[in-house]
């Protein structure tokens, strides 16, 4: 999820807005019998894309998960629903609805003061779930130690990346040396172990329970939705590394989305060859993608510029003034001058990385792997993976981006400019379990990069978002046309599945509205569904993790 640039996809934050502690509530609307030790607050949350805004919901900010456990069971003896939120990155509904109102009987569980993490022997992070991404990356780095692959915001809880499924761009590069016991997938294919809050049947309460990477249970558990409220996990890292990153706008998208017949030029699937780490940020209606590339590079290349720190796109977060004024018509309904405003957007990123040295930069993984700040242009995101063969990577974004533009091209004759960001493509690999180096350790079940059983040939995830401006016309028309390319892949070029943070199962209610693909094609896509319900049920037997939406796309299982 991810994005960078200007108007790229930027972090969904929960806002604080009203905050009302308890003592200024009338003692009617108190929640009765909430821990006394426990802070206590009433809190309006709106999402960063703006897209889910809330009334005023009660939040407590537990010190430890000890206290977790307390809010968790005075919950279900009050019929209440618990939701563990940290930075709040998704755009979709997996904490809290849209107009979700104060008098609801949900209690929102802040989790960053569970912010811990320590070093075990050499390589392994421990870790509690509401650590920021970036501060963990500082840790590690002041250790010598990393991560293959992150989610490029920073500012995201370790917790909410696991739930949503976090992920990096990565592929091994040529000749890049493979550490032992690592991963080319998502985040959760990372944790070796993991301490969650959940149902235990004998004590007929929530207790805290450890599940090793070989438990049964914790297949459900590494991805799962905000399902559970994991309050720690134990993670492998590599020794920290080093990258030269470089960006380009020089390659036309005829040339870059090539269909395989023809692409003997500068083809996303060569690039991917020659450097494994690839990125696109494609500007609607333009016709040259941003392509960033990053190498696995020891020692700091002659011509390139040494960073300190992340962030290095500065003029990601200050569009200038031209290109600012065409957003600020276009979200006012001057739809018409979308061509205009996205190539702005566009020349902006050519002269940025021009004038702040971002064309080619060298300096330790970790600040090249955060790159979107919060404060980007602020835009709603929809996106879905493909798992295929690494061969059939270049057909993939072929065959995308040819309906994609088919999309654009149909609105565009009838007045209308629903694709008005960002198209955008990260490649990594797939979360195998025996990537861990644990005998029997379980696959990440919920993962979209999960391996596809009986077909070892699909080996690639190809991630592809669109992004556009809150509020844009036809916009839920526009995403039922790119969700039916998904529906409707052969099954030769491989299996789709949505990003579980972003917008998906759109109708013309909305997103995450469709019951077809809630109810049967999502579930058809995700090897052992029924099985991770199950045991997602059986670990919350009072339904108190379910949000709105848990309730449409997971129905309780019968027991």
């Amino acid at each position: 999820m991810l994005a960078a640039g200007i108007g790229a996809a930027a972090v969904a934050t929960w806002s604080q807005v009203g905050v009302m502690p308890r003592a200024a509530a009338a003692p009617s609307e108190v929640p009765i019998g909430f821990p006394e030790g426990i802070d206590l607050y009433r809190r309006v949350f709106r999402n960063w894309d703006t897209t889910i805004e809330t009334e005023g919901l009660w939040t407590c900010k537990p010190r430890n998960p000890a206290e977790v456990v307390a809010a968790v069971n005075w919950a279900a003896n009050a019929g209440y629903r618990v939701r563990p939120q940290g930075f709040g990155h998704s755009w979709s509904p997996i904490v809290v609805g849209d107009r979700t109102s104060a008098d609801s009987k949900i209690v929102l569980v802040d989790t960053s003061e569970l912010n811990n993490m320590s070093i075990e022997g050499t390589d392994k992070l421990r870790v509690q779930a509401g650590a920021e991404m970036q501060t963990v990356l500082a840790f590690l780095a002041r250790i010598d130690r990393c991560f293959i692959g992150a989610p490029a915001p920073g500012n995201i809880s370790v917790g909410g990346a696991l739930a949503i499924n976090g992920h990096g761009t990565n592929l091994p590069g040529p000749g890049e040396d493979v550490p032992e016991n690592s991963t080319y997938g998502t985040l959760s294919n990372t944790v070796i172990e993991l301490t969650a809050v959940v149902w235990d049947e004998v004590g007929q309460a929530y207790a805290l329970r450890t599940y090793e990477r070989t438990d049964a249970d914790i297949s459900a558990l590494l991805v799962s939705l905000g399902r559970t409220f994991i309050t720690e996990v134990v993670m492998q890292t590599v020794a920290n590394y080093y990258i030269r990153c470089r960006n380009s706008t020089s390659i036309h998208r005829k040339e870059l989305f090539a269909p395989p017949s023809s692409a003997d030029g500068r083809t996303l699937s060569s690039l991917l060859d020659r450097h494994g780490r690839v990125g696109i940020i494609w500007f609607a209606m333009t016709d040259y993608p941003w392509i960033q590339t990053w190498d696995v590079t020891p020692n700091r290349p002659l011509l390139s510029r040494q960073t300190w720190g992340p962030y290095n796109y500065p003029f990601a977060d200050n569009l200038p003034d031209s290109a600012a004024s065409l957003v600020s018509q276009i979200t006012r309904g001057a739809w018409h001058l979308t061509p205009a405003a996205t190539g702005a957007q566009l020349a902006a990123v050519v002269a940025g990385l021009t004038a702040f040295g971002a064309r080619d930069m060298w300096g330790e993984a970790k600040n090249f792997i955060h790159f979107v700040k919060p404060t980007t242009l602020r835009v709603s995101a929809g996106s879905h993976v493909v798992i295929t063969r690494r061969d059939m990577v270049q057909q993939v974004v072929h065959d995308f981006t040819e309906h994609y533009l088919k999309l654009i091209e149909d609105h565009r004759r009838e007045g209308d400019y629903p694709a008005n960001n960002t198209c955008e493509i990260r490649v990594t690999g797939l979360d195998y379990p025996e990537d861990t180096g644990i005998p029997g350790a379980r696959t990440a079940t919920l993962s979209g990069a999960a391996p596809v059983p009986g077909r070892p040939d699909l080996d690639t995830a190809v991630w592809l978002d669109v992004l556009n401006l809150p509020g844009t016309p036809k916009s839920d028309e526009f995403f039922m046309g790119l969700e039916s390319w998904f529906i409707n892949l052969p099954v030769e070029i491989g299996v789709a599945r949505p990003e579980w943070a972003k917008r998906f199962a759109t109708s013309a209610a909305g997103p995450w509205t469709e019951v077809d693909h809630l109810e049967r094609w999502i579930p058809q896509q995700v090897a052992g569904w029924s099985e991770a319900m199950a045991t997602l049920d059986r670990l919350d037997a009072r339904g108190v993790f379910r949000a709105e939406i848990h309730d449409r796309l997971m129905p309780r299982t019968r027991r």
